[in-house]
């Protein structure tokens, strides 16, 4: 779209045009032919009038009757090109409407994950489906009957100029009153162009409001990643989400395949953070994160989130199945293959109690079941990904004791072999782990085994002393 805001409201239609950019001005010109058209009959019913007052006695079918095929004709052709502008016009605003949504859908899809926690995906949609909505019906209506309502009252200026000379040279009662109707018909067109003018600045709101997701942060890379492990590597690592405002500084730590890296520390520390920016929710502000050895910023953010499975605690479920809710984990997998990673995250027992077993509707984000049923259904999808990376923030945390301890028997069968990095809130999760990174005020503070971690009495030990 045109970078120039001054840029005139059409010019910005043409970047979406394509091939089809010549079917916006000959919709215009037919609009505007078809409308002086339209004028004609008028004119020569006047010229019938005119010869049947002036002339009763003598008037004849061969006089008048050219006048009667002359406004049939032009009504007629004034009707026909009307509706190839019509045709032109709804060609064209169809391609654009499509044009921008896909547009702006890339742009939606290009932004990075984490954008979407503080911005509702849902109102971007919105902002895109309202600007090519209205776009629409600008063009495919309001544009051809603007072009006709801005020639019309010149049209009919001059045909009241013409009349009224003619009136000068013979009045006559039907001369005033056809000069009297036409004079009427010119304030329709003038009031459909303040009409359209309105629209048309409502529209220009709506086409900035597009305008300014360009701003908006957009992440790009290869589409093909081959990495030697999947070895997580954060070197020297600054974030802020506003600017000004510092989240993480100077983060640095691995998390090796093959082993349980967890991040523990208080609440508000950047332990969340750091999970989303080792999968490229974020790009950083300053050194580099690498998976594999590769530049994480080099790939593209879907291409990545292939290596990933991940369970967080805010579970996004939709309107659909069990079965289909979790089959997004991995597509393509067979009912069985659903069934199994559903029953090693614990999901029949409540599945069983569903009117519809696997095929029951949950409602939107999972309404109809409970957080702990939620968050089984998303660890359901982690295992049947069973992707080479597994990011947990406190995947138990929403259930009882006994379902815990029966997901994290399935959880230890999913790590096998994986990088699996964990944000923990309980401390006696984390006691397996091979590796605990403690975060605090978006610093590490230390790094080690639980055991060195016991040894240092530092704030590890305060935090398992604390619980």
């Amino acid at each position: 779209m045109a970078k120039d805001k001054k840029a005139s409201i059409l010019k910005q239609f043409s970047p979406y045009l394509g091939k089809k950019k010549l079917l916006l001005p000959l919709s215009f010109f037919l609009s505007a032919v078809s409308a002086v058209l339209s004028i004609l009959p008028f004119v020569f019913l006047w010229y019938i009038a005119r010869d049947i007052l002036q002339s009763p006695q003598t008037v004849s079918l061969d006089v008048i009757g050219p006048y009667a095929w002359y406004a049939f004709g032009s009504a007629l052709a004034g009707v026909l090109l009307y509706f190839i502008a019509l045709l032109s016009s709804h060609l064209a605003a169809f391609h654009v409407e499509v044009e921008m949504q896909r547009i702006g859908m890339r742009k939606i899809i290009s932004m990075p994950l984490g954008f979407f926690d503080q911005h509702a995906s849902g109102k971007l949609r919105k902002i895109v489906n309202d600007g090519a909505g209205t776009t629409h019906t600008f063009l495919a209506h309001q544009l051809p009957d603007m072009a006709a309502s801005v020639v019309s009252p010149v049209i009919l200026l001059t045909l009241i100029l013409l009349i009224d000379w003619r009136m000068g040279l013979a009045f006559s009662i039907y001369t005033y009153f056809v000069f009297l109707l036409i004079a009427a018909r010119i304030y329709n067109p003038l009031i459909e162009v303040m009409n359209n003018l309105a629209l048309l600045i409502y529209l220009n709101v709506r086409i900035n409001r597009m305008r300014e997701m360009d701003a908006m942060p957009r992440q790009e890379g290869a589409s093909t990643f081959h990495p030697k492990n999947y070895d997580i590597v954060f070197h020297n690592v600054d974030f802020s989400y506003q600017e000004g405002v510092q989240t993480l500084r100077n983060i640095s730590f691995s998390a090796k395949q093959g082993e349980v890296t967890a991040l523990v520390g208080p609440s508000g520390g950047g332990k969340s953070t750091v999970a989303k920016l080792s999968a490229r929710f974020w790009d950083i502000d300053k050194g580099v994160i690498t998976l594999g050895g590769e530049d994480i910023s080099k790939i593209d953010p879907e291409t990545l989130l292939h290596s990933y499975s991940i369970v967080f605690q805010d579970v996004t479920l939709f309107n659909t199945s069990v079965m289909e809710n979790i089959r997004l984990g991995k597509k393509g997998a067979t009912d069985d293959e659903v069934i199994h990673a559903a029953r090693l995250a614990q999901c029949d027992d409540f599945v069983s109690k569903l009117p519809m077993g696997y095929q029951t509707l949950i409602g939107e984000n999972g309404e109809r079941l409970s957080g702990g049923e939620r968050q089984r259904i998303s660890i359901a999808r982690a295992i049947l990904k069973d992707a080479p990376i597994i990011l947990l923030d406190e995947a138990t945390a929403s259930l009882d004791a006994e379902n815990e301890s029966k997901i994290q028997k399935a959880l230890s069968a999913l790590i096998e072999n994986k990088t699996v990095l964990v944000i923990a809130h309980r401390m006696r999760t984390v006691a397996s782990a091979n590796k605990i990174v403690v975060i605090k005020d978006g610093a590490i503070v230390e790094t080690g085994s639980p055991e060195e971690l016991k040894q240092q009495q530092g704030l590890y030990t305060s935090l398992l002393n604390a619980q």
